[in-house]
């Protein structure tokens, strides 16, 4: 790459409430948000796209999550304090990639939470979408 040439960057972020029909535990959550992080990170990496940051962020009545990585290779970090069995999560996702267009990052995310809601058998309401270009 040329010194001078210039790097585009897209992003792509959504809110959305995430409701099961049981009470999840925070060791179960917390690898269901493991599963969706690497999952969207492999679909990334299977694009050619370059990853910036893949962030998550989840608000419970008992706590917080929070997971992000840059590359699968360098691991995903999860740090949480939910302390309880909850059913309902409002979760937070913002992605910023390389060599891959915002409607794509978009279209990645949404598969992949499709994909995992029908796995975990939870539904999902989208409550904001964000597209970022850098």
């Amino acid at each position: 790459m040329n010194f001078h040439e210039e790097i585009l960057a897209n992003g792509y972020g959504c809110e959305l409430k995430i409701q099961f029909n049981r009470l999840i535990t925070p060791s179960e959550f917390y690898s269901i948000v493991h599963e969706i992080i690497e999952n969207i990170a492999k679909e990334l990496i299977n694009n050619k796209a370059k990853i910036g940051h893949i962030k998550l962020y989840v608000k419970t009545s008992s706590g917080y999550l929070s997971a992000d990585t840059i590359d699968l290779k360098y691991g995903i970090n999860i740090n949480s304090s939910i302390s309880n069995s909850e059913n309902s999560f409002i979760l937070v996702i913002n992605i910023i990639a390389i060599k891959i267009d915002k409607n794509n990052i978009a279209k990645i995310t949404n598969e992949t939470l499709d994909k995992i809601s029908q796995k975990y058998n939870f539904s999902k309401i989208l409550i904001k979408n964000n597209f970022i270009h850098l």
